[in-house]
């Protein structure tokens, strides 16, 4: 299942940081609401969002008496979770839009209006996990600054050269798309910076 943890110390594969614990929850809280994928959030299992109907309670494959039965429920499971939370380009926002154009296009607004919150979340979402995928590898050469590693390597300003370290710790298999949580923010006005020069 999904969870949202403090560190990538253990083995669970990791994905981030973010910016907001928040944004984290509702972004979690949404895409498993659509595609019924665990969100475990007690130690009960199967908690009350199987009971709603909201999570198709893939905690009883773990089940010894079912394992047998739901082994590839698992495996499907998995790549579920790969496809929904790591892969941009999911499909899951669109779904929503085809939806929301849907309940606008046969006049029914407050059901269109619901569902515009959920897209800003998805689209926000994708935008962050473009710039996880990027963030490591971006570099950039001009007179006035150098980028390395998505980071400010060199600057000239009023004459003067400032050079700044860069910081490129190792990362774990488990560490998917890690960046160092200290060069975050700075990672991602680079990464802003660049793509709207690309837009220009």
């Amino acid at each position: 299942f999904v969870s949202i943890q403090e560190h990538s110390n253990d083995d669970w594969q990791y994905l981030g940081p973010f910016r907001s614990r928040f944004f984290l929850m509702d972004v979690i809280d949404t895409i498993s609401r659509i595609l019924k994928l665990p969100y475990c959030e007690t130690g009960t299992y199967p908690c009350s969002k199987f009971d709603r109907g909201i999570c198709r309670a893939w905690c009883l494959a773990l089940a010894p008496a079912r394992e047998t039965e739901l082994e590839q429920d698992l495996d499907k499971l998995h790549t579920l979770l790969q496809e929904s939370f790591v892969h941009p380009q999911n499909g899951i926002l669109e779904m929503i839009e085809s939806e929301r154009n849907k309940y606008f296009d046969d006049l029914e607004f407050a059901k269109a209006d619901l569902l515009d919150d959920e897209i800003n979340l998805l689209k926000a979402y994708r935008h962050w996990l473009n710039f996880l995928y990027v963030a490591k590898d971006l570099a950039f050469e001009s007179p006035q600054i150098s980028i390395e590693k998505g980071q400010l390597k060199r600057a000239e300003l009023n004459g003067k050269t400032y050079n700044f370290p860069i910081d490129n710790p190792p990362y774990r298999e488990n560490e998917l798309l890690a960046l160092p949580l200290a060069a975050v923010d700075e990672m991602k006005i680079i990464y802003d910076y660049i793509r709207e020069r690309a837009h220009a």
